[in-house]
């Protein structure tokens, strides 16, 4: 029971930070260079919700690959 609550708690974690990169860091130029931004972060969001609600490893490797291409444009960005 620990171990699910703590893949819950960090499934929300994540939906947080995602929210708040979409809503107060990423910029209308950010969406011209990556024209599917707003498709990965509503995937990446949508994906969490997923794996807050069951326990499946394939919806918590894609939420984790949605995670790190977020994170890799995020830090493209900030160059």
């Amino acid at each position: 029971a620990r171990l699910i609550r703590v893949k819950e708690d960090h499934a929300e974690i994540v939906r947080n930070e995602l929210d708040i990169l979409w809503h107060d860091y990423f910029k209308p130029e950010h969406l011209e260079n990556y024209p599917d931004l707003h498709e990965k972060v509503w995937s990446a969001c949508k994906l969490g919700s997923s794996v807050k609600q069951g326990v499946d490893m394939k919806a918590a490797q894609d939420f984790k690959a949605a995670i790190e291409e977020i994170g890799n444009i995020f830090w493209e960005t900030k160059k």
